[in-house]
């Protein structure tokens, strides 16, 4: 049994990840050789078992960690948001994305002028919405983002919870 931070059980899961995929590479290489008839074959050190055995041991690691951490990020209220962390995570990814289209909004010409050759008529295009109201929203949501992000970093290194592996 260890006591992890979020922060330290995320790089644990990438440390663990990062063994599995060397180790399945590794075994992609070794579990097969080739020689001509003529030659004496190099068998590279390869042990079926013991490598399945490694995999199971790590993907077991990674599931045990994960399966902690949701249970912490599902039952952990900031009390600056008043939110569970994977309530944060969802309201930090629509955030986000609202962000974008405001951001897009935001750079849209009040008024534009198109006109089009061999014509002498011009299309006009103009906003239809305030863009006082669109700057509002958008300060607001990038309020709103930080906040649940500086929250979230303070609760990854400063926050613990107990994860059923060996250290």
């Amino acid at each position: 049994m260890i006591q992890i931070t979020p922060d330290a059980a995320n790089k644990l899961i990438r440390t663990y990840k990062d063994e599995r995929r060397l180790l399945v590479e590794k075994e992609r290489v070794d579990c097969t050789y080739s020689y001509l008839g003529t030659e004496q074959p190099y068998i590279p050190d390869y042990d079926f078992k013991q490598t399945q055995e490694q995999l199971e041991v790590l993907s077991d690691k990674i599931i045990r960690i994960k399966h902690a951490l949701n249970q912490f990020n599902m039952k952990t209220v900031s009390p600056a948001t008043d939110m569970t962390i994977d309530e944060m995570l969802v309201r930090m990814a629509i955030l986000s994305e609202s962000k974008s289209r405001l951001e897009r909004i935001l750079k849209m010409s009040p008024k534009s002028r198109r006109t089009y050759p061999g014509t002498s008529a011009s299309e006009y295009t103009e906003v239809n919405f305030s863009l006082e109201e669109a700057e509002a929203a958008y300060k607001k949501t990038v309020e709103e983002l930080t906040l649940i992000q500086q929250e979230l970093n303070r609760i990854n290194i400063n926050k613990t919870f107990k994860v059923d592996i060996d250290a």
